[in-house]
Parts: structure tokens; sequence; C-alpha cells
């Protein structure tokens, strides 16, 4: 961002208050525009193999033919309710860390890093709850799962965390969620500031010069790489979110684990039946939404800051 545009003379509204807007807008279009690469994510991630293979296509022609596309969009109303504040916080945060970061002096290749685990923590205060809303209610109607109702939309599903689980239930993983995509907006972020720097080089742009083009490679090439190397610990914190919460039709559990679950357990028993391999499920289909995703969301953000600077 340029400091000459953040911090004019009269200027009509804050510096944060741009972030908080910019954030709140790209957040919600990217994730409506990919809520249904993130329903198959899930339930790629979570669905028992003696139920139905754990394929993208596959599981995507299930949805369509018992579900019709309304499928494809459970547990959007989640969505709508956090993504705007979620997002808007995740990228004020952002923002307003690397930007303290670098007046102190901080290396600018450590301080889009820093910031980026800073973003994270604040973003999932909302995100935690969010995630467990969603994800139970895009299990519902995959293949051998108890649709019994209790994640039919957004109201019965808040009553149903809150009654049986608490306001506890709502952070279930919440901690683990950090552990897991802390190291994704590290990498997302300090990938995005290093192409977008490499992208400027070889265009022969200042530092302060961008545009939607450079953006968009930049935030692929960042979410490409956060991406892969951050799959096995959302496999684990997929599963641990909706476990005790889904039942399938000859198990007690996702797992069929009569014990109290933990992310340990969990991983112990994936790599036993799946090897190495389990962690990596749906490493394609987390690919196709979460760059898209993080590519539509850095761009929009990003131009929509430097136009509303420019008006504002």
């Amino acid at each position: 961002m340029q400091e000459t545009n953040a911090y004019r003379t009269v200027p009509l509204v804050s510096p944060y208050t741009v972030q908080l807007i910019s954030g709140a807008l790209s957040g919600l279009i990217a994730d409506s525009s990919t809520h249904p690469l993130d329903t198959l994510r899930v339930r790629v991630q979570c669905v028992r193999k003696d139920h139905c293979l754990p394929s993208s296509f596959q599981l995507f022609k299930l949805c369509l033919q018992q579900e019709s596309w309304k499928g494809l969009y459970r547990g959007f109303g989640a969505v709508v309710a956090f993504s705007i504040p979620a997002h808007a916080l995740y990228f004020a945060s952002y923002e307003n860390v690397k930007r303290v970061l670098e007046r102190r002096g901080v290396n600018e290749e450590i301080s889009p890093t820093v910031a980026g685990v800073a973003a994270e923590f604040c973003g999932g205060l909302l995100w935690t709850p969010q995630d467990v809303i969603k994800q139970r209610s895009q299990l519902q109607g995959a293949p051998g799962v108890i649709d019994d109702g209790k994640y039919a939309n957004l109201r019965r599903s808040v009553q149903t965390v809150w009654l049986e689980e608490g306001l506890r239930g709502f952070y279930r993983g919440y901690l683990f969620a950090f552990i897991s995509f802390a190291p994704f907006s590290a990498l997302y972020f300090s990938g995005f500031e290093w192409s977008r720097k490499i992208m400027q080089r070889f265009l022969k742009k200042s530092k302060d010069e961008s545009n939607g083009f450079i953006d968009l490679v930049a935030g692929t090439i960042g979410g490409s790489l956060a991406t892969v190397l951050t799959t096995p610990l959302d496999v684990l914190k997929t599963r641990y979110q909706v476990e005790k919460s889904i039942q399938f039709d000859n198990s007690e559990t996702v797992f069929n684990n009569k014990s109290s679950p933990s992310v340990t357990r969990i991983a112990v028993q994936l790599v036993r039946e799946e090897g190495i391999a389990g962690l990596f499920r749906g490493v394609g289909i987390r690919l196709i939404w979460l760059v898209p995703a993080a590519s539509i969301t850095i761009t929009i953000y990003e131009n929509l800051k430097r136009n509303l600077e420019r008006l504002l």
C-alpha cells in the first residue's frame, strides 16, 4: 500500500476502514464463487472408503444425482454469516501488523510471514465457528452419512452445537486450526510478496506499482505453495471438527472410534488404514478450491484497496 495514499491530509475514512471494507467484500466474493469446491473438499477428506471412493469426480456426480446442485451449497449460510467479518479482521490484522513491524525495522522478507500468522490468529476467532458449522452441514447427504436434520440450515446447526457442546463446541479444533492455517498464511503471504516483487522487476514496475495481473499471478503462486504443504494438517483438522457429530449408517462415528477422539488418534488411524497418502486426501480438490479462492481474494482485495484509497 502506498503511504502517500494511506495518510492523506484529510482522509474521508481511515486506512483501517478501507482494509476492513476491502477484506470483507473480497472474501465474500471468493468464498461464494468457490463454495461448491469446498463442499467436495470436505467430503473427499471425510467420506469412508466402504461407502464411496474418495474421488472428487465421483462425489460430484453423486451429489448432482441425489441432491441436485443445492447439495453443493450446503453450509453456505455459515459462509454468509461469518465470511464478511472474518476476512475483514484477517486483512486488517495483516496490514497493520506488517506496517508496525516494518516501522520497527523488521526485515521486509520476514514481516509478511509474521503478519500472516497474526492475521490467521485473529481471523480464526470467526473462521473456526464457521468451519465447525459449515463442514458438518456439508457432510449431510454425503454417501453413507445419516442425515438427521440437525445440520439442515444455519439456525438448526447453531442450535445443535450450542445444545450438545456449548460455546466450546463452536471452537472445536481452534488451536489445531491455527496450527494448520498459520503455516498456510505465512507461506501464502511470503509467496505472494516474493512473487509480486519478481513480477514487478520482470515487468519493470516500481515497488509501489502493481495491477490485477501481477496480484493474480503472485496470489496463485503463493496459494499453490501453501495449499500443498499444509494439506495433511487440513485433513486432520477437518476430521477432528466433524468427528463425534456425524454418523455413518454402519458405524458410530466418522472413524468408528468409540474412545474420545484426538488429533493424534485420528492421524494414527488414518495412516494405519491408508498410509501416508491418506494425509494428502483431497490435495487435488483442495488446490482446485483454495488456489482460485486465494487468488480471487487477494486480487480483489488489492484492487479494491487501491481504488478506495484513491476515491476516499
